[in-house]
């Protein structure tokens, strides 16, 4: 009897270490939520072009119509970088297919901290992207709204003139900016600042 109880603890505790080192093998193979996030899709005329955030990187993935799918890293220029913080949201700005795309996503301002400096605030963290297509890379990054570096832009912004291909970000509050900032995008996908008065 003393025997079997021996026999049958010791069986329990191989038991409980297997399935410990089974845990343990799954979390380092499989992304955790705090890692890898739902994807984001942004709706272009030609192709498909997804967000994904895993760990302190956002990423697009660009598929054409015929081809094959591209991956390109996006940036996020702040004082308060989003680290772990998927975006919420994105939104299609302009398209010239097979040239480039211009969109904007939008983050949370404190994620994991809703009673926290910025925690409740609905318009977040939102960044301009201009990103050329056949370079796959991102050419052009910027920060036109954000609670958390007391900035607020207009409903509109950003702006397109799709005869002139000027981008135009006007701004209602703003540190260290402008009240206007236009960019002339390029039909490759490069973008070169316009002086304003």
């Amino acid at each position: 009897m003393a025997q079997q109880q021996v026999s049958n603890f010791w069986i329990q505790a191989h038991l409980s270490r297997a399935l410990l080192l089974l845990a343990l093998t799954a979390a380092c193979a499989f992304p955790s939520a705090a890692q890898h996030h739902a994807l984001i899709l942004i709706p272009v005329q030609q192709g498909k072009a997804v967000l994904s955030q895993t760990g302190r990187v956002t990423t697009l993935t660009f598929t054409p119509t015929s081809g094959k799918a591209e991956q390109i890293a996006l940036t996020h220029e702040s004082d308060y970088p989003q680290g772990t913080n998927a975006p919420i949201k994105a939104r299609l700005v302009a398209e010239s297919p097979g040239q480039y795309l211009i969109f904007t996503d939008t983050f949370a301002s404190n994620p994991g901290n809703p009673q926290g400096e910025c925690g409740a605030s609905p318009g977040g963290e939102r960044y301009l992207h201009v990103v050329s297509l056949p370079q796959a890379k991102e050419t052009f990054s910027t920060i036109v709204e954000s609670c958390r570096q007391d900035i607020e832009s207009k409903a509109t912004t950003p702006e397109w003139d799709a005869a002139k291909h000027v981008l135009t970000v006007r701004f209602t509050h703003y540190d260290n900016h402008s009240p206007r900032d236009s960019y002339q995008v390029a039909p490759d996908g490069s973008v070169q600042p316009i002086k304003t008065s």
